[in-house]
């Protein structure tokens, strides 16, 4: 039996906290980067729309029964403006990949107004908690927010599911990228914080006496009478360190403890040396997680496609080519009317 893992067998909310990355760069891959794809905007947005009135002369597109209309378009286009001088596009290209995105996200708005997906008011905080730095400060951004949450909502729900990534799947991205995960020499240090030189004193003294307090400081358990204000340990390559501590941890042998010294902001360390690497090729083992998600952004990227291309099928979609005033080449041409 092939092992796999199964990344999401948790609920929703912990998914949407715990993969915020993997759904940031999930939207990258989903709508094809608004950033990359919408250049020298004022092209297309700049001018208002020509049409108003609900009429078929108006229609740019219709999903099932629902009609989109030009004024629709140029509100997308408004909401989602991004200008870059200096930029050379072809107008019919980047307008049908703007167009693509449009009937994306109308297709996705549809099955989440359909399936009465909703948010709750947690899952909104925890949403700003995980990706954006401040709250949004106005009510087109709350909105385009909260669209961008129920978007990922339901791809969440319908994705993930279905998103295994075998270890035969990872040791044969493994093997064959193995030119991505080579590493310089490393070092495993234990850093230890206290307050006072008296404490860092008598903890060197004990770690001197007793090598196994180290295992302990390592699973950061507090010591008899000893108040550590902190104990970190971490692996750094070479080169990742301030030069002068890099050549001192490197000089030091496994095992070796430091005599206590006092910091920049006046706390007294000790450091220990718990493992030392030598270049060369990672174990998997260290970068498994790294595989994982990089399996997981491509999976997510193929199964979106399909999942869009399947929805299209099931509500229906007609594109009205002659109220278009661009040339229409993208993946939904099939539509064309």
């Amino acid at each position: 039996m092939v092992a796999s893992h199964n990344l999401f067998h948790v609920p929703a909310l912990y998914c949407l906290c715990a993969y915020a990355i993997i759904f940031s760069e999930m939207k990258k891959l989903i709508l094809v980067t608004m950033m990359s794809v919408i250049l020298c905007f004022q092209l297309c947005c700049s001018q208002e729309p020509k049409y108003e009135e609900d009429t078929p002369d108006n229609y740019l597109c219709a999903i099932g029964n629902t009609k989109y209309l030009i004024s629709d378009f140029n509100k997308f286009l408004d909401n989602h403006k991004v200008v870059e001088s200096g930029q050379t596009v072809n107008r019919d290209k980047m307008l049908t990949n703007i167009f693509d995105l449009f009937i994306e996200q109308k297709i996705i708005e549809l099955k989440i107004e359909n399936e009465k997906i909703d948010i709750k008011q947690n899952e909104v905080q925890a949403f700003i908690h995980n990706t954006i730095e401040t709250n949004p400060d106005d009510a087109s951004a709350g909105n385009a927010m909260q669209l961008d949450l129920l978007m990922q909502k339901f791809l969440l729900l319908k994705l993930v599911p279905n998103l295994q990534i075998s270890d035969a799947e990872i040791l044969n991205y493994y093997n064959d990228n193995k030119d991505k995960f080579f590493v310089r020499e490393r070092i495993t240090i234990t850093q230890i914080l206290l307050e006072d030189q008296q404490d860092a004193e008598e903890l060197h003294n004990k770690l001197s006496k007793t090598p196994t307090l180290m295992k302990e400081l390592a699973e950061k358990k507090v010591l008899e009478n000893i108040h550590t204000k902190g104990v970190i340990v971490a692996t750094y390559q070479k080169g990742e360190l301030p030069q002068d501590i890099e050549d001192y941890l490197w000089k030091l042998p496994v095992g070796a403890i430091n005599k206590p010294y006092m910091g920049g902001e006046g706390d007294w360390m000790i450091f220990i040396v718990m493992e030392k690497k030598n270049a060369g090729l990672a174990p998997i083992e260290e970068i498994k997680h790294k595989i994982i998600k990089k399996l997981a952004l491509l999976k997510i990227d193929q199964m979106s496609q399909k999942l869009i291309e399947d929805l299209k099928k099931e509500a229906g979609l007609t594109i009205y080519q002659k109220n278009l005033d661009f040339i229409y080449s993208g993946k939904f041409v099939d539509a064309l009317k």
